[in-house]
């Protein structure tokens, strides 16, 4: 009978050493897991932060001349009675070069967004200019080329918000 106690008593050890082994096992790997999770959640926060920033920069350069200042100097474009654009182009290139020199930040951050961006500015002002020099007496076609214009204004505020929605 001592021999079956003792038997018994070997068995138990052995099989709590295994168990313990078994729960030393499982520590380590939740260990492992929690360090991982650490980790990614460290650069998920620092990725949302920058995202935050450059949204935050995004809003403070682009947000007034989005709302404010493009579409009131766009819609003052006329032609003259001469049949020749009036001054007020003008006004819509400055605006233009105007949020370009503002912006100069994405130069250093973006540099391929800068200089896309001040590209299509300065087609615009070509286009503008090109525009102006040539005398429209027809109604409907003065209101082609407005239309025009705005077009490509449009594509320089999609070009604006899709870059800012990739933040």
């Amino acid at each position: 009978m001592e021999k079956a106690i003792y038997s018994l008593a070997e068995a138990i050890n052995g099989l709590s050493s295994t168990q313990s082994d078994i729960l030393n096992y499982v520590a380590i790997v939740i260990s492992f897991i929690a360090i991982i999770v650490s980790i990614y959640s460290i650069r998920v926060q620092k990725n949302l932060n920058n995202v935050n920033l450059q949204s935050d920069f995004y809003i403070e350069i682009f947000g007034d001349y989005l709302k404010n200042k493009i579409p009131n100097s766009a819609k003052n474009l006329t032609y003259d009675c001469n049949g020749k654009m009036d001054n007020s182009y003008r006004n819509v290139s400055k605006v233009m070069f105007s949020m370009i020199r503002e912006c100069g930040y994405f130069k250093y951050i973006d540099n391929s967004f800068y200089y896309t961006l001040r590209e299509k500015v300065q087609d615009l002002d070509e286009y503008l200019v090109n525009l102006a020099g040539k005398r429209v007496m027809n109604k409907e076609e003065q209101q082609n080329n407005l239309i025009s214009v705005h077009k490509e204004i449009e594509k320089i505020v999609l070009y604006i918000n899709k870059k800012y929605q990739e933040y």
